[in-house]
């Protein structure tokens, strides 16, 4: 249940960061202004959520070594991008920080991955946390193929398109 508790924070959390650049055309600007402001803190948050969410399973819970190699997929992105959310590795990086940070639109599919591997039963939290994934990936692939249906025609093109959504 605490670890179901803890993922379930860690991917809301999560799905917070992505609020401000998917609904960029809404009308409601107060969430979205104190989200783009606090991005790069929740967006830690996040992470330490997800590290607390393991250490928790690695502790106090029976667990296999199946399915293992979509946590630990997710857990090294979310590794990455909360180590180098700061203003000294964006200066440090360079032109490659919003390359490596473009990796957040492929987590809500790797999390799906995960969760749906990882559940053997679909209790409230899996079904949300499924339900925050999909509509975030949905979302994602929708406004790509808006770019892609208003004019940008090259994969490279709407590759630059995803970076600069971050």
């Amino acid at each position: 249940m605490i670890t179901s508790f803890l993922a379930t924070a860690a991917i809301v959390v999560y799905a917070a960061t992505l609020y401000p650049g998917m609904n960029r055309g809404l009308t409601l600007r107060t969430p979205i202004k104190f989200l783009s402001i606090y991005r790069q803190q929740i967006g830690i948050f996040s992470c330490l959520l997800a590290c607390v969410h393991v250490v928790h399973i690695l502790l106090f819970t029976d667990h296999t070594l199946s399915n293992t190699t979509s946590g630990v997929t997710c857990l090294t992105i979310f590794l990455l991008l909360g180590i180098t959310s700061n203003h000294w590795s964006q200066k440090k990086l360079g032109k490659h920080w919003k390359t490596l940070h473009s990796l957040t639109y492929v987590l809500p599919l790797l999390l799906l991955w995960h969760i749906a591997g990882k559940m053997d039963t679909f209790s409230f939290f899996t079904r949300f946390n499924i339900f925050l994934m999909a509509s975030a990936f949905s979302m994602i692939i929708y406004r790509m193929a808006n770019k892609v249906r208003k004019g940008l025609h090259s994969s490279t093109q709407a590759w630059r398109w995803l970076r600069s959504l971050h």
